[in-house]
């Protein structure tokens, strides 16, 4: 237990640490997608080569189950509260009622506002606006998604401290890499729509109790379920996972047609056998 709080204390750091650089300087955000690429090899050779053969061995059927129902609340989050998940990533779009207004999709960032009524109008005049129930709703939305996938941060790093399971280790590191992009995504969100940095601190504190609360649930019932059960939640933190490095992280990456990017993917790939190599 106390091996789980610490790594998710370093986890909460790395997170909020991500985020303040997303917040305080976007342009660091052009690096990002080299860091998700390195992270996306790591995280999806860990995966297919330690928790998907653990979890099959434990009860491959039950192990499915949370692959899939892991895939299933991920394309929830990302696609019905429509807000991303990694560093760089957290836009938020509006879809145009009308077809051809395709010019009005993306509203400018200046329109959006949590903490205050006042916006930037032309420089060095601010000017009142009337803030919308839609603007309010994805700003809530933007925290609620990122607090919903920490949630599930934490419950695949405590996935890892189950009884039968063993891979503590294995489980920190995959959710490690993630965390500064993350966190960056994040960040970036929150800077567009001018919150203070006091708010700011209150949102990643938020946030960081959703991971705390999935790896407590996690960690207390997990240890009281049959050994199936746990084979599900392993399943779940492997479809995380998988969501996570293979649909969105290593997709953004090459986004920024970066001809680096799959060196650095490789090298997520061979990172990964040191670590096979001294942790049994």
């Amino acid at each position: 237990m106390l091996l789980l709080m610490i790594y998710l204390t370093i986890l909460i750091i790395l997170f909020a640490l991500g985020g303040y650089i997303g917040y305080r300087f976007a342009s660091v955000g052009k690096w990002s997608h080299r860091l998700l690429a390195f992270s996306s090899g790591f995280l999806l050779t860990l995966t297919f080569m330690k928790i998907i053969p653990k979890g099959t061995s434990i009860n491959p059927k039950l192990f499915g189950v949370g692959l899939v129902l892991a895939y299933v609340i991920m394309i929830f989050m990302e696609h019905f509260l429509r807000v991303s998940f990694e560093g760089g990533h957290g836009h938020l779009e509006h879809s145009s009622e009308h077809p051809g207004d395709q010019h009005q999709e993306r509203r400018p960032s200046e329109e959006f506002i949590l903490t205050s009524s006042m916006t930037p109008c032309e420089p060095g005049v601010s000017c009142p606006i009337e803030i919308t129930d839609e603007e309010r709703l994805w700003t809530l939305s933007a925290v609620l998604a990122f607090a919903l996938h920490n949630f599930a941060d934490g419950v695949g790093l405590a996935s890892g401290f189950l009884k039968g399971v063993n891979l503590k280790l294995f489980t920190f590191l995959a959710i490690l890499l993630h965390k500064i992009p993350a966190g960056m995504g994040l960040g970036a969100v929150l800077g567009k729509v001018k919150i203070s940095l006091n708010n700011f601190m209150k949102y990643i504190g938020v946030i960081a109790l959703a991971s705390i609360l999935g790896a407590l649930v996690t960690f207390y019932l997990g240890n009281l379920l049959s050994i199936g059960s746990r084979a599900m939640i392993l399943g779940f933190a492997g479809g995380s996972f998988i969501y996570l490095g293979a649909t969105h992280m290593l997709p953004e990456a090459h986004t920024e047609n970066d001809r680096y990017c799959f060196l650095i993917f490789l090298l997520g790939i061979l990172a990964y056998i040191p670590l096979e190599l001294l942790v049994r």
